[in-house]
């Protein structure tokens, strides 16, 4: 499989910003990745859909699946909204305190 991948890559000029042919695992994260962004567009929540992906990509540990998923640009603005909601939850030090 891997060899009839690159030849299909090399013949369709398909290639990785680096300029390198892809793996079939670069397939593997694009897939969960993108499925991920369908979910949550469709109202799923995050909570319910990363078990729904691990189970269909056959991971039995949800870490497994969360080293396939990457951040975009299309969940970004979302992302840090919410990431800035946190920083309420843990107070900051005060400077005298050290």
């Amino acid at each position: 499989m891997r060899h009839i991948f690159k030849k299909i890559f090399a013949e369709a000029g398909i290639r990785t910003p680096g300029g390198r042919l892809p793996r079939i695992h670069d397939i593997r994260h694009s897939f969960c990745t993108l499925s991920l962004n369908r979910m949550l567009d469709s109202g799923m929540d995050l909570y319910v859909a990363v078990p729904v992906l691990a189970a269909y990509v056959g991971h039995v540990n949800l870490s497994d699946t969360e080293r396939y998923i990457h951040l975009t640009e299309h969940g970004y603005d979302e992302f840090v909204l919410r990431e800035g909601a946190l920083k309420t939850l843990i107070p900051e030090a005060d400077a005298d305190e050290g």
